[in-house]
């Protein structure tokens, strides 16, 4: 067990420590990656990522010996990601385990905490107020920057409204279109509308046509690559600037 939380330390300090063991074969991490479904477009990145930094580490080494990462595809699906933890976490070698999406994050960090072994999300930027001392999170959370973002468009663009599209069923857009609304009233903007739509939708019209006459100095679009692509070409095709 120890084994597993020192590399907490080393994900929250950067520090190049962990328990040496007898044997010299290389020490294991899990990384359950969404390199198919909705995220998939994410996933190939999140591995480049992640390799071009385990090579900096075994350059120098870990007490003499290297890391080597395990990956396995989550299909872009919560249930799957946290069998996958759940697989990696009964390896008893598996000093901790990657993970990329908020969603991801929200389902196995419950079982980092039961299991008492290390995640570390690579990729959740998503507003989460309380999650277990097991778990780690890397990037920049998006309700600690959006006052600042907004603030700063609203300088450079002179911006007096905007309008949101965002997908309830992703726990990062929903996070982020409150941390958006939160931020516009704090600094005087009107949020014309408010529209959603699910993962996987791709005809935007009906939110778009909602949110064309209300004329918003930026359209907000908060969505993953497979759903924001179309809603920008197909806002674009109607007129909707902002963009």
């Amino acid at each position: 067990m120890k084994r597993r939380m020192l590399l907490a330390t080393l994900a929250a300090s950067g520090i190049n420590s962990i328990v040496a063991y007898a044997e010299d074969k290389p020490i294991p991490v899990g990384a359950a990656i969404p390199f198919s479904g909705a995220n998939a477009t994410y996933g190939e990145d999140v591995k480049l990522g992640v390799d071009l930094g385990l090579q900096s580490i075994n350059a120098k080494g870990v007490l003499g010996r290297q890391m080597k990462v395990e990956y396995q595809d989550t299909l872009s699906d919560r249930a799957k990601a946290a069998a996958l933890f759940q697989q990696f976490a009964a390896q008893p070698d598996v000093v901790a385990i990657l993970s990329y999406s908020t969603d991801e994050f929200v389902a196995v960090d419950p079982l980092a905490a039961q299991l008492k072994v290390v995640n570390i999300s690579v990729g959740s930027a998503g507003a989460i107020d309380k999650f277990s001392p097991y778990s780690f999170r890397v990037m920049v959370i998006v309700n600690k920057v959006m006052d600042a973002v907004i603030k700063k468009l609203q300088q450079l663009k002179g911006i007096k409204s905007l309008a949101i599209i965002y997908e309830t069923t992703n726990n990062y857009t929903v996070g982020e279109s409150q941390a958006i609304k939160r931020a516009a009233a704090k600094y005087g903007i009107k949020v014309t509308t408010v529209e959603t739509f699910t993962r996987g939708d791709q005809n935007f019209t009906p939110q778009l046509t909602q949110i064309a006459p209300t004329e918003p100095d930026m359209l907000v679009v908060s969505a993953a690559t497979n759903e924001a692509v179309p809603i920008i070409v197909q806002a674009r095709s109607i007129g909707i600037k902002g963009i």
